[in-house]
């Protein structure tokens, strides 16, 4: 029963308000003015957006990625070397051992 009491007095505030602010001068220039900054700055992003080259951000990306691949390459190239490098030594150690080994 609660519920139905305040579906009904929410349902009349908003009967209230809606009519009141249709009525309203003040609402109605208000209401006005910001659909004309919305549409004025819609325009402004619309403009903005198709000035933007694609194939400049596309190119620019593109150097990005070399350049982070690059470093990538450069890093894995590196590691492998030190890896190499390491198995040769663990290789040496192993034969010295296996020679030196009480038979």
């Amino acid at each position: 029963m609660a519920q139905l009491i305040q579906r009904v007095a929410q349902y009349l505030a908003n009967e209230v308000i809606t009519k009141s602010l249709a009525r309203s001068k003040m609402f109605q220039n208000f209401a006005q003015r910001t659909h004309g900054n919305v549409e004025k700055f819609s325009e402004a992003s619309k403009k903005h957006t198709e000035s933007i080259d694609m194939n400049k951000v596309a190119e620019n990306a593109g150097v990005t990625i070399g350049r982070f691949m690059g470093n990538a390459s450069t890093f894995a190239q590196t590691m492998s070397k030190n890896a190499s490098k390491s198995l040769a030594d663990a290789q040496k150690v192993l034969a010295d051992a296996q020679k030196n080994a009480p038979k």
